[in-house]
């Protein structure tokens, strides 16, 4: 997993309170288009809200992947956001300045994703499994319960994201996926009680586009309590 620090941001994930990561694929143009939620940058200001109520730094750690710019494998990228540094992240990261680069328009300077992906073989989410491992192995020695905001994009591979949440066993980390619910493998969601926790109790699905800061927040810390 490659790192990357905005200047702004802490160097490290903030002691103290609850850890609360995003996780998201580059899976369409739509991801760049800031101004919606339903994108990076509306995934990471929801996200951001999540995380001022849990911990008082209000720190998020974002994993981003897709296709790596110089290779067909799955790229995870990992950095933190703060208030402070969202602007900055959000021009690095969640805007693609040659992604409706026509064919007598000048090529504009790569930003940090450009540069990182390539942003026109988008992941439609075959490597989410890939994602989870990265998460996996992040948090593995960490002792504060941890909250993943995950976004399934279409053809996720839903059950071996599933599986290998069960196989790690990790009961400090509460999984809050959200999907379109036409865009994923629905039925296996409700069939096996994922979606109310039924068959793992620390997975959830919600369904619909964007984070929901108080959904999310009041199933976690149900969740924690429980």
């Amino acid at each position: 997993m490659v790192r990357h620090q905005p200047e702004e941001a802490p160097t490290v994930v903030p002691p103290g309170g609850m850890r609360v990561l995003l996780v998201a694929a580059l899976s369409d143009s739509g991801v760049f288009e800031a101004e919606r939620k339903e994108s990076l940058a509306g995934w990471v200001r929801a996200a951001l809200d999540v995380a001022e109520r849990l911990s008082a730094a209000g720190a998020v750690e974002v994993l981003l992947y897709g296709a790596g710019r110089r290779s067909l494998d799955t790229v995870v990228v990992w950095s933190v956001v703060t208030r402070a540094s969202l602007a900055e992240w959000v021009r690095d990261w969640a805007s693609s300045p040659n992604q409706a680069g026509g064919v007598l328009r000048a090529p504009q300077p790569r930003n940090a994703v450009e540069k990182a992906f390539d942003t026109r073989a988008f992941d439609r989410g075959g490597h989410a499994p890939v994602a989870v491992g990265a998460v996996l192995d992040e948090v593995a020695d960490e002792e504060r319960p941890t909250l993943v905001l995950f976004r399934l994009a279409e053809s996720s591979r839903n059950r071996q994201v599933v599986r290998e949440i069960a196989r790690a066993d990790n009961k400090k980390i509460f999984w809050r996926f959200f999907a379109y619910y036409e865009s994923v493998d629905h039925s296996m969601w409700d069939d096996e009680g994922l979606t109310r926790g039924r068959l793992l109790p620390n997975v959830r699905m919600y369904w619909g586009g964007a984070v929901q800061p108080r959904r999310s927040v009041r199933a976690f810390t149900r969740w924690c309590s429980s």
